[in-house]
C-alpha cells in the first residue's frame, strides 16, 4: 500500500477517516462543511492524501495552505484494522508526504495541534520533521462576570483608536504589528518565519472579519499598540487573534486597557465570551489573563514544520 493524492470521488471516505475520531454527528457535519466549501472554491484538496486498500480507503492526511500560507496540517488517520506495524508504518508516510507537501508548495511552515496526552500522534510528528514548538492554552472569558474600569490601566488620559481600513491604513496596521514582535514572548519563532502582511491576512481569516473589530491604539497621537479581534458567531462570541504592543509604550497599562476594551465591547455586542489563546511560555500575559478573569479551556501542543524556503533563507 502506498500513499497519493485523493481522487474527487474519494474525498468523502477519506474526511470521514481524517474525522473518525470525532462523534458521528460532528463527523458528518466537518465532511460536509470541507466538502461544501471545496465546491465553493473557497479551499483545495490537493493536499489530501490517502492510502488504499483496494479500493477501500484505509488512511488519510490533509495539508490545507490557507490564504496567508500557513499550512494547517489534520494528523494522520489509520484505519484499525490495518494489522500491527503496518498502522505505523502508514501513519509515517502519511506524515512524510504531507511534509513533502508543504515544502514544495507557497507555505512558509506547516504546523499541526494535537492535545498534549496524545502521545502516539506527538512522537510521529517529532521523528517526521515536524519538531515541538511550544504549547498554547486557549482561554474563555465569560461576560456574565462584572468587567473591571478599563481606566484604572493606563496613566496616559490621550488614547485614540483607528479602526481598519483595507484601502487607506494597511500598511499602517502592518507597521505596528511588526514593531509589536520584537521581544515578543508569545510564539517568537513564528514572527521570525512570517510577514507582517502574512499575519494580517491569516488574523482575517482566524473567523468572520469585521473592521470595526480591529483596532490601533495610540497615545499622544503616536501608534502604540493593535488589537485585532474576530467574531466567533457559532460560539457566540468573539475572539482576539492578537494583541501587542509597541516595545516604547511597554509597561505603562497599555495592554491591559486594550483588553479591558475588548471586554466590554464584546459585552455591549451581547457577546457571551471573549476568547484567546497564549504561548505557555508568555507568563507574563498568562498573569494578566488570569487577573481579567480568563480561563483556561484546553491546551494544545504546537508542531511547526519551517518550510525548506524558510530553511535554505536561514
Amino acid at each position: 500500500m502506498s500513499v497519493r493524492a485523493a481522487k474527487p470521488q474519494e474525498y468523502r471516505a477519506a474526511l470521514k477517516l481524517l474525522f473518525s475520531h470525532l462523534p458521528h454527528v460532528e463527523q458528518e457535519q466537518n465532511t460536509d462543511d470541507l466538502l461544501a466549501a471545496e465546491h465553493k472554491g473557497e479551499l483545495s484538496f490537493d493536499g489530501l492524501h490517502i492510502v488504499l486498500d483496494g479500493s477501500h480507503v484505509v488512511g488519510s492526511i490533509f495539508c490545507l495552505v490557507q490564504p496567508d500560507r500557513t499550512a494547517f496540517i489534520w494528523p494522520p488517520a489509520i484505519e484499525r484494522n490495518v494489522p500491527g506495524p503496518g498502522w505505523e508504518n502508514l501513519a509515517d508516510q502519511l506524515l512524510q508526504e504531507a511534509g513533502h507537501f508543504c515544502d514544495e508548495s507557497d507555505a512558509w511552515a506547516g504546523q499541526c495541534l494535537v492535545a498534549p496526552d496524545q502521545l502516539d500522534d506527538r512522537e510521529r510528528l517529532q521523528r517526521n520533521g515536524f519538531p515541538h514548538l511550544t504549547d498554547l492554552k486557549f482561554l474563555a472569558r465569560p461576560l456574565a462576570i462584572a468587567i473591571p474600569d478599563q481606566n484604572a490601566s493606563l496613566n496616559r488620559a490621550e488614547i485614540s483608536t483607528v479602526w481598519f481600513n483595507e484601502r487607506s491604513n494597511r500598511d499602517r496596521f502592518s507597521d505596528i504589528l511588526r514593531k509589536t514582535y520584537v521581544g515578543t514572548q508569545d510564539c517568537p519563532e513564528i514572527s521570525r518565519l512570517r510577514t507582517s502582511d502574512d499575519a494580517l491576512l491569516g488574523h482575517r481569516f482566524a473567523g468572520v472579519h469585521d473592521p470595526h473589530l480591529w483596532k490601533i491604539y495610540c497615545i499622544d497621537g503616536q501608534d502604540a499598540g493593535v488589537l485585532l479581534m474576530t467574531n466567533q458567531p457559532e460560539q457566540q462570541a468573539w475572539e482576539v487573534v492578537y494583541v501587542g504592543v509597541d516595545p516604547a509604550f511597554r509597561r505603562q497599562g497599555l495592554g491591559e486597557y486594550m483588553l479591558k476594551s475588548a471586554l466590554h465591547e464584546a459585552e455591549q455586542a451581547a457577546r457571551r465570551h471573549l476568547l484567546l489563546a497564549v504561548d505557555v511560555r508568555n507568563t507574563g500575559a498568562l498573569h494578566l489573563y488570569a487577573k481579567l478573569g480568563f480561563v483556561e479551556s484546553l491546551t494544545r501542543s504546537v508542531y511547526l514544520r519551517s518550510t525548506l524556503k524558510n530553511a535554505q533563507n536561514g
